[in-house]
């Protein structure tokens, strides 16, 4: 007598195995299953904003001879070879173009005073700021007030 089959399958066909079901511990197919440590590493780096390629450099004191290694960010301004770096790169040059670093001609300074007196105003206030800071630091309420009013007629 033989062992009863299931229709459709030949008797020396293994069971199959359904897709759900999470691989044997320790196997091949399990360690594939994990994430690979480099790939999770990197996107952590991604994440924090640090530079996924840095550049290696060895640093020797001359006094001592003390030798260190120092990692410098590789300073790429492509997306696709590394984020972070990529992203430092664009918030630097949007503030060299907020700030008018891409400017063929240079502004204008700003006006000089015209005269003597000007300049002794502006000195004489510089002093009275000078006072009523060192006032309010050392907790004198009533010379601040006094300092204020001062600064106010300049």
């Amino acid at each position: 007598m033989t062992a009863p089959t299931l229709p459709g399958l030949a008797p020396d066909t293994p069971t199959p195995i359904p897709a759900d079901t999470p691989p044997t511990p320790g196997t091949r197919a399990a360690r594939m299953a994990l994430p690979m440590s480099r790939q999770v590493l990197k996107e952590m780096a991604a994440e924090y904003g640090v530079c996924l390629h840095p550049v290696t450099l060895r640093r020797t004191d001359l006094h001592t001879g003390h030798t260190e290694v120092i990692d410098l960010p590789c300073g790429s301004t492509r997306d696709d070879k590394c984020p972070p770096c990529a992203q430092r790169a664009l918030r630097l040059r949007r503030t060299q173009i907020r700030e008018g670093w891409h400017r063929i001609d240079e502004p204008a300074p700003a006006p000089t005073p015209a005269t003597d007196a000007q300049r002794e105003l502006i000195l004489l206030r510089a002093h009275l700021e000078f006072a009523r800071d060192d006032a309010a630091r050392n907790s004198q309420p009533d010379q601040v007030a006094d300092v204020d009013d001062a600064i106010r007629e300049v």
